[in-house]
């Protein structure tokens, strides 16, 4: 777009300007939607502001413009990517934050006739200038920096936030884990100021403030220990390397579970994407049943076996949808890929009388996971 805005710029209004680029949606944001972009303010485009300068820019121009597509990776287009890089004059208007002052005929805004609700909402949010909270920024940093340990590559904000939406994990470890990261939860610090409430603040079991992390990772309820142990026992089974629980392991058990120096396959990532937000999941709900519905009755407290039977039906649920899910009679386009099931559940999965699993178990009877 910076250099279809340059290309406008530079060249007399009424010359013929005929634009080559390999990008075909840049070719249909300018030409025939247009008109859906312009009715909707450009939102949702990930350039919008210097598309709104482009298109009034474009306009402005009295000699015809056309856009002609050429294919990525042919002798054209390498001759009009290197003519892009050796352009000084164009590199130094991309370092421009003036571009957008006197071009005239700037379309702003999004035509209400052609607006849902839905939008309407978005796009007044956008109009909001909201500060991150501190509790976000830093528990954003603990994960990032966490990852870059295992990893050796600092991942953007943008991606973590994108793998908490991880259609691999359930609804409900989804929002648990968008609110971990905000800090959200009515926990700890949060209880300090508040009249006659201050003792809901620490931990009863460990006397320390009861944080998230302390939650997950410090508390000695047996409970919180047992559930990460049933949790490597699981994935152990599907691979050598278990990383030490922690808070920006946690947060960051969507992204790909790739270590310095190994590979992993789909399957191997959708099992650690399965099998540590459950158990962070399971930690918090057990903690939450203990404190609020038992009032921390000490004769209430979890069994080895409860907590062990709790976890194996968190798993075998998922495995039985799983399964359900590759049935492409039934879900068409949206059915799971068997192959990526397999993948998923092979070395965990076992039959109930002790036999050997064909290499297609998918819909065997009596297979359990746990």
């Amino acid at each position: 777009l910076l250099a279809v805005l340059y290309a406008a710029q530079t060249n007399p209004l009424d010359a013929e300007l005929n634009i080559k680029t390999t990008d075909r949606k840049l070719i249909a944001d300018l030409t025939h939607k247009l008109e859906e972009r312009e009715d909707l303010g450009w939102y949702g485009h990930e350039d919008k502001e210097i598309a709104i300068s482009t298109v009034a820019q474009l306009r402005s121009r009295s000699g015809e413009t056309s856009f002609s597509y050429i294919t990525p990776g042919s002798t054209e287009a390498r001759q009009v990517q290197a003519l892009a890089t050796t352009s000084q004059n164009l590199q130094a208007f991309q370092q421009d934050n003036t571009i957008h002052e006197g071009i005239n005929g700037r379309l702003t805004g999004a035509r209400l006739s052609k607006v849902s609700q839905a939008i309407a909402y978005r796009l007044i949010r956008d109009l909001k200038i909201v500060s991150p909270r501190t509790k976000t920024l830093q528990n954003m940093d603990i994960t990032r920096w966490n990852v870059a340990s295992r990893t050796g590559i600092l991942p953007e904000a943008s991606k973590i936030w994108k793998s908490l939406n991880c259609k691999d994990i359930r609804k409900p470890v989804q929002v648990f884990l968008w609110r971990t990261m905000h800090g959200a939860y009515k926990i700890g610090p949060y209880w300090d100021h508040i009249p006659n409430y201050e003792h809901r603040s620490n931990c009863p079991i460990c006397e320390v403030p009861e944080t998230m992390e302390h939650i997950l990772i410090d508390c000695r309820a047996p409970e919180r220990q047992q559930i990460w142990d049933l949790a490597r026992a699981t994935w152990e089974q599907k691979s050598e390397t278990w990383i030490v629980p922690s808070l920006g392991m946690t947060l960051s058990s969507c992204l790909p579970h790739v270590e310095k120096g190994s590979t992993a396959t789909s399957g191997i990532n959708r099992a650690y994407r399965i099998i540590v937000p459950e158990a962070a999941y399971l930690i918090w709900k057990l903690r939450c049943e203990r404190r609020i519905e038992n009032g921390d009755d000490p004769e209430k407290a979890f069994s080895q076996n409860e907590v062990t039977g709790r976890w194996n039906e968190i798993l075998n649920r998922r495995f039985q949808q799983d399964r359900i899910l590759t049935n492409r009679e039934r879900f068409g386009p949206k059915a799971l890929d068997e192959n990526l099931v397999l993948e998923t559940w092979t070395k965990i999965a076992y039959r109930s009388n002790g036999e050997p699993l064909p290499d297609n178990w998918i819909w065997e009877p009596g297979v359990l996971v746990g």
